[in-house]
C-alpha cells in the first residue's frame, strides 16, 4: 500500500504535537486548569497511538502472515539440482535424469519464477502495508473515529466542569473585592471626623 495509508496515524501524531504546544503556552501563563486538561489529553492520545501501533504490528507478525508466503515448488528443487550438478562419486555412474535437462522441463514450469528470498524482500513501510487489506485499514479508521469521539466527549465534560469551577472562583473573588472596597472606603470616613472633632475640643 502507499504511504498515504498512514494518514490517520499522522493525524493523531499531529494532534499530540498541537496539544504539546498548547500545553507549553498554558504553562507559561500559569493556567493550571488547562495544563491538567492538556496533560490528560496528551496522555490518552499517546496511549491510543501506542495501542494502534501494537495492533498493526501484531497483525503483521501473527501466524497468518507466514501462510501468505509462497512455499518452494518442486520446480525450484529440480532447478537447484540442475545448477548444483551430480556429486563426484555419482557423476560417472548415474546418468542424468530426463527431467533434469532444461529441454525436459515443461514450459509452464520453466516460466515459474523462484520464490523470492526473505532477505531480498523490501523492508520498511511499503513491505508492512502491502500485507494489509482494505478491510484492515477501514477497521483501524473506525476504531480511531470511535476513540476520538470518546475523547472529545470526555474533554467537553471536563471543560464544562472547569467552567463551573471558574465561575465559582470568579464569584468568590468578586465578593472579596466588594468587601475590600467597602472596608477601604469606610475606614477614612469614620476615623478622620473623630480625629478632627477631638482636635477642635482640645
Amino acid at each position: 500500500m502507499a504511504l498515504s495509508d498512514w494518514t490517520e496515524l499522522e493525524n493523531l501524531s499531529g494532534e499530540i504535537a498541537d496539544s504539546q504546544s498548547r500545553l507549553a503556552a498554558a504553562r507559561s501563563t500559569q493556567n493550571h486548569g488547562l495544563v491538567k486538561l492538556l496533560e490528560r489529553q496528551i496522555s490518552d492520545a499517546e496511549k491510543w497511538r501506542d495501542r494502534l501501533l501494537h495492533q498493526i504490528t501484531a497483525r503483521l507478525t501473527g501466524p497468518g502472515m507466514a501462510a501468505r508466503r509462497e512455499p518452494p515448488t518442486p520446480t525450484d528443487f529440480r532447478q537447484a539440482a540442475v545448477e548444483r550438478g551430480p556429486g563426484p562419486e555419482t557423476a560417472a555412474a548415474v546418468p542424468p535424469a530426463p527431467e533434469a535437462t532444461p529441454a525436459a522441463i515443461p514450459p509452464a514450469e520453466e516460466a515459474t519464477p523462484a520464490a523470492e528470498p526473505a532477505a531480498d524482500r523490501p523492508e520498511g513501510a511499503d513491505a508492512v502495508w502491502e500485507h494489509l487489506s482494505r478491510t484492515d485499514v477501514e477497521r483501524v479508521k473506525r476504531e480511531l473515529g470511535v476513540r476520538r469521539a470518546e475523547m472529545l466527549a470526555r474533554h467537553a465534560e471536563e471543560l464544562r466542569a472547569l467552567d463551573a469551577e471558574q465561575t465559582e472562583i470568579d464569584t468568590f473573588e468578586q465578593a472579596i473585592d466588594a468587601f475590600a472596597r467597602k472596608f477601604n472606603v469606610a475606614g477614612p470616613e469614620v476615623v478622620v471626623p473623630f480625629d478632627t472633632r477631638g482636635q477642635a475640643r482640645g
